[in-house]
């Protein structure tokens, strides 16, 4: 598999959410989710409407763990507003397969392909779904300069993994 990097600028994340949000709602709100959350796409793809409240309860597929996620107010208003536009219901899932069948998500596959197709319009290279995770623990590592606490914040047993995730952030440093 490539390696994808983080968007380290928050003018390219933005950016780059209103390009997916401008060829589907739905690219967009993964993304900004993604970067505000830091789940990987397997357990956002797996979102659903009644999952949404204030606080966000996952647990997460590859690790198994539990991660409790206080959304922002502004990410709860979009993702509101979305719903309500594409009547969403129980069951639906806020991501679903672009035959547009609510009862299914969409595939990993797709995002990224969506994702990375828009990131190379815009001039960015070596983006992909992954790419949300790591712009995530960028943003976590500036505010709170704790490596540790990234690395629980991510659920990674090993702080090398975490590092993996910084290089791009560090190297520049």
């Amino acid at each position: 598999m490539n390696r994808v990097s983080p968007l380290v600028v928050s003018e390219k994340v933005a950016q780059l959410a209103d390009a997916l949000a401008a060829y589907h709602p739905r690219f967009g709100i993964l993304w900004r989710l993604g970067v505000e959350t830091g789940l990987r796409v397997s357990d956002l793809l797996q979102l659903q409407p009644c999952d949404l409240k204030h606080l966000l309860h996952v647990v997460e597929r590859k690790t198994g763990k539990i991660r409790k996620i206080d959304l922002s107010p502004e990410i709860r208003a979009v993702i509101r507003e979305y719903v309500k536009d594409y009547a969403l219901r129980k069951g639906d899932f806020l991501f679903w397969s672009r035959r547009g069948v609510y009862h299914k998500p969409m595939s990993r596959q797709w995002a990224h392909r969506v994702i990375r197709r828009e990131a190379l319009s815009l001039g960015f290279t070596a983006i992909g779904t992954h790419s949300m995770r790591k712009t995530f623990a960028v943003d976590k590592f500036r505010r709170i300069r704790s490596l540790e606490a990234v690395q629980r914040v991510l659920n990674h047993t090993h702080v090398s993994t975490t590092l993996l995730y910084l290089q791009d952030l560090l190297a520049d440093a």
